[in-house]
């Protein structure tokens, strides 16, 4: 969910890192799953902060990451089919 998130947010790990007060290294290991509960809080709150919103049912089996936007882009990319 954090690489997903850092994904949607158009950022590479060190820009992540820096946006969330956290170490390059704690922000790795938090993606790879190796991250202690406070480096984790410490990274979903900064995404939060910048428009991310983590969701998904009880027993974890549905995880869902959304960047939700201020206003609507200008000329939103529709992909062709």
């Amino acid at each position: 969910m954090l690489r997903a998130a850092r994904t949607l947010l158009d950022l590479k790990q060190d820009e992540a890192a820096r946006l969330c007060h956290t170490s390059l290294k704690s922000l790795v290991a938090a993606e790879k799953g190796e991250a202690s509960r406070a480096i984790l809080h410490k990274l979903m709150g900064g995404y939060m902060g910048a428009g991310i919103r983590f969701d998904g049912s009880p027993d974890y089996r549905t995880q869902i990451v959304t960047l939700e936007l201020d206003e609507a882009p200008a000329d939103p990319q529709i992909p062709e089919i």
